[in-house]
């Protein structure tokens, strides 16, 4: 919509994110970097969504000037009504773990399993998921060499070292040997008083996808080596 164009989406944030989210927006055209935001956006019938968006910019061949920039944003509508119900009401909250696309994870503060969805079950290899509940995470559905750098980055978590939310990809070890790459979002959980007792963790198996941009990715350097070569015997 022409609406949106510029800067023109900045104006469907709800207002309690608007400010917020321009000074990220801000930030990033300023330095050129990277963004992430998290924010509520205004659809057309005047309801509110939750998204994440995240975006990057586009420079020249001497990755000087910024030519555009492109972006994704996710819906994370039902994972902030998880992270809700969550904090106030467990039991609830496994209504909406079970329905899940994604994988769900809750891990108290030694990293075992306290909460995992079907999701997560399919794709570690169990059929029943309940038998995973109490088992070390990291022993259990990390590889070996990953292990010790996702527990160090579970402890500053657990510690309240680090911003939240934390994403990033990290491969998990199915029951099978076999190993699959999963797009992390970590949060903390928190009880009454404030005290963090957990984590919660969704993530999306991004296994062919990535795959699918590195064959993208090795057929652009491939076009662009034809091209230059080309190029230089005219």
């Amino acid at each position: 919509e022409p609406e949106l164009l510029g800067d023109g989406w900045l104006q469907t944030l709800h207002r309690h994110d608007a400010g917020r989210v321009a000074r990220i927006w801000g930030d990033a055209v300023t330095v050129g970097a990277n963004y992430e935001a998290e924010f509520r956006i205004q659809r057309h019938d005047g309801a509110y969504r939750w998204f994440l968006s995240r975006g990057r910019p586009i420079r020249d061949e001497g990755f000087v000037r910024i030519l555009r920039w492109v972006g994704v944003a996710s819906d994370i509508e039902d994972l902030k009504r998880i992270e809700l119900a969550l904090q106030s009401e467990r039991d609830r909250a496994r209504g909406y773990l079970q329905v899940a696309s994604v994988i769900l994870l809750v891990l108290d503060r030694r990293g075992r399993i306290e909460t995992i969805n079907r999701r997560a079950g399919e794709i570690l290899g169990y059929s029943d998921e309940s038998q995973l509940i109490g088992r070390d995470w990291f022993a259990l559905a990390l590889p070996p060499e990953a292990r010790v750098r996702a527990h160090d980055a579970f402890s500053g978590l657990i510690a309240d070292k680090v911003d939240t939310p934390v994403v990033g990809d990290q491969p998990i070890l199915c029951r099978d040997g076999t190993q699959r790459l999963i797009a992390w979002r970590h949060t903390v959980l928190r009880d009454e008083s404030g005290r963090i007792v957990g984590s919660l963790s969704s993530g999306e198996d991004v296994t062919e996808a990535r795959r699918a941009e590195a064959l993208l990715a090795r057929d652009k350097a491939e076009l662009e080596r034809l091209v230059e070569e080309r190029t230089g015997q005219l």
